[in-house]
């Protein structure tokens, strides 16, 4: 790397470069470490081109660690006069894509790519953000998907969930597409091994409790997870409705009017089917309105307490991300509960791993074909 091969090096060591480039395109964009080598690699992906250190490549990436320099291949001179290495898109057969480092597919077109080419080139760059201990910049759960596949493939997940505290903390713009899309969130942070996105996502999984989203879920051990703390939540209802009947049943304590409040409270929770059909019954949003229960509803004191305190376990919101949009049994959570619980013990990967992936495509030492297509 030249004295000044980047327009405005940032303090990071990620820039927009104006070294040489393949095409009219955007400005390289180039990563730097301290003490690394120069920018000896050059990745085009679609319209973007990187310029980096092949040492933070090969020390976050195993796929870069094994196929930058192949051992079952003869020595590879230099790919250009600037650069050691160079990487290619290169579109397959199916419209999907990946990278290739095979000088016959320099100028290959990608027009026939089937997906959004501006988000994949947005992932990857995060994706180098993450192999140079930086940021990720991810601004919904569709391109966390795309990066948590890239990760997967190019086996550097270690790094990029590392690099999503700036994305998770603090961006409601984010926490709001896990509501929106819990499935994927809850598989890309069992993929990323990311324990605070994996309890956010869990919570709107398992809601809303007249059709639970978790259903939708193709792996067998979360949906068995699911279950499980689903089935815990069951258990806490049943005590729960076991002491509120008590309550009902003691009209010498509480007054005359304890049922006419209970009845009253159930039935402004129901939501009549169309045509006739049966309705749903909202349990969050009635144990929402007993928790509620004051002197304006003109019942005594000792009953107010009694019905805070019988519902306390349920009174709980564990949202960590989303913290914006109140509690459970109101507006978007209506038909939800936000006190579901992942323990430690509970999560579904080995926390003392420090590295993590599916390494069997390496083994025959050929290069691995990804297949980008989302």
């Amino acid at each position: 790397m030249s004295k000044r091969d980047a327009s405005e090096m940032s303090a990071d060591g990620e820039s927009a470069g104006k070294k040489v480039k393949a095409d009219d395109g955007p400005n390289p964009i180039v990563f730097t470490s301290p003490g690394s080598r120069a920018t000896d690699t050059r990745i085009i992906v679609f319209n973007q081109e990187f310029h980096v250190s092949s040492d933070a490549l090969r020390i976050m990436s195993v796929y870069f660690k094994k196929f930058l320099d192949p051992i079952n291949q003869p020595f590879r001179k230099p790919a250009s006069e600037s650069f050691r290495y160079e990487w290619f898109t290169k579109i397959d057969d199916d419209g999907s894509w990946g990278l290739s480092s095979d000088p016959k597919d320099r100028n290959s077109s990608t027009e026939s790519f089937t997906g959004n080419a501006g988000l994949h080139e947005n992932c990857f760059h995060n994706l180098l953000r993450a192999m140079f201990c930086r940021q990720s910049v991810v601004r919904n759960v569709e391109e966390l998907g795309c990066l948590a596949e890239m990760a997967d493939f190019y086996l550097c997940l270690p790094a990029v969930s590392n690099s999503l505290y700036e994305t998770t903390i603090n961006n409601q713009a984010f926490s709001r597409s896990i509501a929106s899309n819990p499935c994927l969130a809850l598989n890309c942070a069992y993929q990323l091994r990311h324990a605070l996105l994996f309890r956010e996502a869990m919570i709107h999984c398992l809601g809303p409790v007249s059709k639970p989203r978790y259903t939708e879920l193709k792996s067998d051990k979360l949906r068995v997870l699911c279950t499980y703390l689903e089935s815990k939540m069951t258990l806490t209802l049943h005590a729960i409705d076991n002491h509120l009947r008590l309550i009902q049943a003691n009209k010498e304590v509480y007054g005359d009017g304890v049922f006419k409040f209970f009845y009253a409270a159930l039935s402004t929770c129901y939501q009549p089917g169309p045509n006739g059909e049966e309705g749903t019954m909202f349990y969050p949003q009635y144990y929402r309105r007993l928790i509620n229960a004051n002197a304006r509803d003109k019942l005594p004191d000792n009953l107010i307490a009694s019905l805070r305190r019988a519902l306390e376990p349920i009174n709980k919101n564990l949202l960590r991300l989303d913290t914006m949009r109140g509690s459970f049994g109101v507006g978007d959570f209506k038909d939800a509960f936000l006190c579901y619980e992942v323990l430690d013990s509970e999560l579904p990967w080995d926390r003392e791993q420090q590295d993590w992936g599916d390494t069997s495509s390496f083994d025959n030492g050929l290069v691995p074909q990804s297949n980008f297509a989302a």
